[in-house]
């Protein structure tokens, strides 16, 4: 399921999720692409470091920063992070990937609030 939720717009629908499925919202051409946004600083969310190790190979861009203990600086405009250290962060446009199910509701709503203009949830 694709949850987008920009301002003041809502849509949803349904769709497969899978690595190749998040490959192609990256890569495309569409408006709503990471890419392509107007939001300069964009954060990818996901449940744990693992995920987000996992996704950071998979994509493989140099155009994304895996933020983890021991990153110091935000030196790209894309992030991908795991929850527990997006915490206190802001970011204009946020994907919460959700390879797998949340354990802490917490840490699932410190993802939901850290987008300030757009976020996309991706399950």
């Amino acid at each position: 399921m694709i949850i987008l939720l920009d301002d003041e717009q809502f849509l949803s629908e349904n769709k497969y999720l899978s690595q190749f499925f998040f490959r192609d919202f990256f890569m495309s051409s569409e408006p709503n692409c990471i890419k392509d946004t107007k939001y300069k600083k964009t954060a990818i969310i996901t449940d744990n470091i693992d995920s987000a190790k996992k996704l950071y190979k998979e994509l493989d861009d140099n155009n994304i920063q895996l933020i983890d203990f021991n990153t110091d600086s935000f030196t790209k405009d894309i992030f991908i992070i795991p929850s527990y250290l997006s915490k206190g962060l802001e970011f204009e446009y946020v994907i919460i990937y959700k390879e797998n199910e949340y354990k802490n509701r917490k840490l699932y709503y410190v993802a939901l609030t850290r987008a300030q203009h757009k976020l996309t949830i991706l399950e």
